[in-house]
């Protein structure tokens, strides 16, 4: 009797202690199923996705009269706003994401239109259809469940699921939730970064609740690592070029723009991304695809508030470089495909895009023919080219170096043009560049314009500036000039035309003013001015009678020289003659010169 009463008793504290043990709620742990480097020039980044994994609790048991499960709600909070693109709403708080919540783990073969339970709508917590994936100790109804939820912007940094059934998995191994298709703006939370320095941590904190909420462990997750994506520079950068030397063919000015990625996948190409959205298919939950792709999943294409683009990129990795500056008559010239090829493994492949804006947000992909090289004429002064990734290698960390060509024009028979002088910027950046924060429309990914990656190169005058100290035609003086263009020559100088604007400093007949300047007519490569200040000369050499002081001769070409020689003329012989050489007032000593330029150094 004692033994039965022991026994009685031992039974009934079992009962106790696993009706206590069956009451408690299961228990969550989530981790970050993959940190990426997330691009601090982006607005539109991918975060990692976020799994849950529940153990323990109570399972409720299904029944065709009490099909239903219990439901909690799972919202996240960023350090940085959300921007997944919006698929209903636009911009406003409580609008439609194409951030999903997944269950179980679905393959794409799990997932459907009537599986998928769309933000707002009023789904019915049943257990999932599947032949019990979701509820796989019990029995289910098929076809009545839900594993894929779509969330909702609840704040500017906040995503919301609610009403998703949960059944504690009870004995069974595990239950997971994992949420994907996130994106958040990495340049307004972050900056550019620092060379160098640490990566900033893109953060997601995860929140259950509910009344049939588990506990949850490592909520506060780190989701991404912020960090510069581009290095944009150029080997030619301060380079300057001479408007009166030709560029083209055999002569041609080329300079050099470098896009280098500073991680191995901050270069991302989009497979798919211009053809039919069922031809995206980035559903394998198992696998890291490194595209501008997100889980993209082409049986959840027809959910009325997804739509086909949730997940998808609008386009691959955009690079642009961006002429400003360039003076009339210059074209440019590019490769149409630039390859880099790694000391090991596969190449990665760029390839120009026709871009009509600035921000590089007008593309198509749609040149006529394939043409190995691509030529592009400026619209006020700014060239605008985009190159698209077609090959990306994860384990590679690209280089480009893209040789650009300036070619004078306009080009006819293959004769170039002069052009314009200045200095030109070119700055160095991802594409599309944009200011659109939360948006249906705006492309993804989306980027702002680097500041600091700038480069420059400049076209300058050819010019040579001679000084002539004494001139005169007083007092029965005159003084003869001569300027040679001595471009010509067998040393490889190329040859130049040009014309020398005179300018007088002086006075006429010893009272008056200086006469004023003018520009004489062209000099041919390899011939001269001749003629004196008193009776004029060749070439439009103007007689300048009772002028006395100096002249400075400002030439359009380089390698001008002068010589001077003043004489007495009696209207019938020329005494006491003595001359000069002008003086050069060009030099390679910037801190000494007039204009800048370098007038001699051939045949070194």
């Amino acid at each position: 009797m004692v033994s039965f009463r022991k026994a009685f008793l031992l039974l009934a504290a079992l009962v106790t202690l696993a009706s206590l043990v069956s009451a408690q709620p299961a228990t969550c742990t989530a981790f970050t199923s993959n940190v990426p480097n997330v691009r601090s020039e982006g607005l539109a980044e991918e975060a990692g996705q976020i799994v849950i994994e529940c153990r323990g609790g109570l399972s409720k048991a299904y029944t065709p009269t009490s099909p239903a499960l219990s439901t909690i709600n799972v919202q996240v909070f960023l350090n940085a706003n959300v921007t997944s693109r919006r698929t209903v709403g636009n911009g406003s708080a409580e609008t439609q994401l194409e951030a999903l919540l997944l269950i179980d783990e679905p393959t794409q073969a799990e997932t459907s239109t009537a599986k998928t339970c769309a933000a707002f709508a009023d789904c019915p917590a049943y257990p999932a259809g599947d032949g019990g994936k979701y509820r796989s100790s019990l029995t289910a109804a098929p076809g009545t469940g839900y594993n894929a939820f779509q969330g909702r912007l609840l704040a500017a940094n906040s995503v919301i699921w609610t009403g998703v059934p949960f059944d504690a998995p009870g004995t069974t191994p595990v239950r997971t939730l994992r949420i994907t298709n996130i994106r958040a703006n990495i340049n307004s939370a972050f900056g550019f970064g620092t060379a160098g320095s640490l990566p900033s941590e893109l953060r997601m904190f995860v929140s259950i609740s509910g009344t049939a909420a588990p506990n949850i462990t490592n909520s506060n997750l780190v989701v991404g690592l912020a960090q510069r994506g581009l290095q944009f520079s150029s080997t030619n950068s301060g380079d300057s070029y001479l408007q009166c030397e030709p560029s083209d063919g055999s002569t041609a000015k080329t300079f050099e723009v470098r896009f280098r990625e500073r991680f191995p996948t901050a270069f991302r190409n989009a497979p798919g991304y211009d053809t039919a959205p069922a031809s995206v298919n980035q559903s394998d939950l198992g696998l890291i695809y490194n595209t501008e792709h997100m889980y993209a999943n082409p049986n959840l294409n027809d959910v009325v508030g997804l739509g086909a683009t949730a997940g998808r990129g609008t386009q691959p990795t955009r690079l642009m470089a961006t002429f400003t500056g360039l003076p009339t008559n210059v074209l440019l010239r590019f490769p149409r495909v630039i390859t880099y090829v790694p000391p090991s493994g596969a190449a990665d492949t760029l390839t120009y895009i026709q871009c009509f804006d600035t921000t590089g947000t007008s593309c198509s992909n749609a040149i006529l023919g394939s043409p190995t090289n691509v030529d592009v004429t400026p619209v006020g002064g700014t060239a605008t080219l985009v190159f698209e990734m077609v090959d990306a290698n994860p384990a590679t960390q690209s280089d480009f170096k893209i040789p650009v060509t300036l070619r004078w024009g306009p080009i006819t028979n293959g004769i170039a043009g002069p052009p314009g002088i200045g200095t030109v910027n070119v700055n160095g950046s991802y594409a599309p560049v944009s200011t659109q924060l939360g948006s249906r429309t705006a492309p993804a990914p989306r980027f702002v314009q680097n500041p600091e990656d700038l480069v420059s190169f400049s076209i300058n005058p050819c010019r040579t500036n001679l000084l002539f100290p004494y001139v005169t035609n007083q007092g029965g003086f005159d003084t003869g000039l001569v300027i040679s263009n001595t471009s010509a020559d067998k040393f490889g100088t190329v040859p130049q035309n040009g014309s020398c604007a005179l300018e007088y400093y002086g006075n006429t007949d010893g009272t008056g003013a200086a006469p004023g300047g003018y520009s004489t007519e062209t000099i041919a490569a390899g011939t001269q001015l001749i003629g004196s200040v008193g009776l004029g000369g060749n070439l439009g050499l103007q007689a300048t009678k009772g002028f006395g002081g100096y002249i400075i001769a400002r030439c359009n070409f380089q390698y001008a020289h002068g010589f001077a020689y003043l004489f007495k003329y009696t209207g019938v012989s020329f005494d006491g003659t003595m001359g000069y050489l002008a003086l050069v007032l060009d030099a390679s000593d910037p801190n000494k010169t007039r204009t800048g330029s370098v007038s001699e150094g051939r045949g070194q």
